[in-house]
């Protein structure tokens, strides 16, 4: 309901109960809008049957007609729907003035000119809140390194089976006369060699596994002399170590570097060789009569580093470096996925035994991880 009649009605200060009772009426208010009033005939004196007769058919129209007057007046003592939320319309004040005072009750229910304060509208219920994302896992470096799969620590015989071993694949002879884990020594691979190096076209023992990316690779390797339990071997190029050649290497196209400890040309020491197109360039470095000691080559991006740490020694040497170290092998990049693993030497005599303690792979990102513990 609107309009003047409608005001009317609620500009009386009463709340909506007393005007469905009709507990205060007004005669001035039937004469400007009778249809909205509910009356009962006991408000009027005298006995009149017309005036009884029209006061009983306004009382029966008028329940409904007072209910949408009610409506007008603001909604219901719930604070309506949210479109009523800044206040309603000027109707929920009273009269005209009221209803400013009604817009202001809208957000705070302040009376204007005694009107009845509007009722604040229904406030919004707050979102539901959403549910945090999934952690992702670990990055590179952020968790467990996945290269550590690879390790070995050589203390079960049954580990062979996860190395392929590069004879076999091209059907060559096995070139040493033993070769188990945790068998001849315990916790370690041994190999025994027969004649037979890593030189040009030429090709020793290896056992690998296919690597791919920046990485490291480590063991504590350690050459003796064959028939003995520790001693330094004393044959020229009798030694163990690492290697990772790429795979499309085969006869005048073999690509590989590798570095080794034990019994170089005439000295005990480590070795540092490139072969690029099945030729070879070899750098050699004293040990101080070291034989045995922790090896490493890292890859990382097209550089790769070979690094020593003997017994005694408190931190990891870098002794070579390609490219850099051998300055008559053109630079050139290794294929993203290379086989990396174990070498024996035995070149001209075989005189050595050669063993490893562990192999262990990991992940690289800079060069300071070349060298870390």
């Amino acid at each position: 309901m609107g309009g003047a009649a409608g005001d009317e009605l609620c500009d009386n200060g009463l709340s909506p109960a007393e005007r469905l009772r009709g507990a205060a009426f007004d005669r001035a208010t039937v004469s400007a809008a009778p249809r909205l009033l509910l009356v009962t005939p006991t408000l009027f004196f005298g006995a009149d049957p017309m005036r009884d007769s029209l006061v009983r058919l306004l009382a029966s129209t008028s329940v409904l007609a007072a209910a949408l007057g009610l409506a007008a007046c603001g909604g219901d003592d719930t604070g309506g729907s949210s479109t009523t939320s800044s206040g309603g319309s000027t109707a929920s004040g009273g009269s005209t003035a009221g209803g400013t005072g009604g817009a202001a009750g809208g957000t705070g229910g302040a009376t204007a000119s005694g009107g009845v304060g509007g009722t604040g509208g229904v406030g919004g219920t707050g979102g539901v809140g959403g549910t945090g994302g999934v952690g992702g896992t670990g990055g590179v470096g952020g968790g467990a390194d996945e290269l550590a799969a690879l390790d070995d620590e050589f203390d079960d015989a049954a580990t062979l089976a996860d190395w392929t071993l590069l004879h076999e694949v091209l059907g060559a002879p096995a070139p040493y006369d033993g070769l188990d884990i945790d068998t001849t020594a315990p916790g370690k691979l041994t190999i025994t060699p027969t004649v037979s190096a890593w030189y040009l076209d030429g090709q020793a023992t290896f056992l690998y596994k296919q690597v791919s990316g920046d990485f490291y690779v480590e063991v504590d390797a350690a050459a003796y002399q064959k028939g003995t339990a520790s001693g330094a071997p004393t044959e020229t190029f009798n030694s163990g170590g690492l290697l990772v050649r790429d795979p499309a290497s085969g006869p005048g196209s073999e690509r590989w570097l590798m570095y080794n400890i034990g019994h170089q040309e005439q000295f005990l020491g480590v070795e540092g060789k490139v072969t690029q197109s099945s030729q070879s360039e070899l750098i050699l470095l004293p040990t101080s009569g070291q034989h045995t000691g922790r090896l490493r080559i890292c890859r990382l991006g097209a550089t790769v580093h070979m690094l020593r740490r003997l017994p005694g020694d408190a931190a990891w040497t870098e002794t070579h470096t390609f490219p850099g170290t051998f300055p008559q092998t053109p630079a050139f990049t290794l294929p993203d996925t290379l086989q990396v693993g174990i070498i024996d030497n035995a070149y001209l005599v075989a005189g050595v035994r050669v063993e490893f303690d562990y192999i262990h792979f990991r992940r690289v990102t800079t060069a300071a991880d070349c060298s870390a513990d």
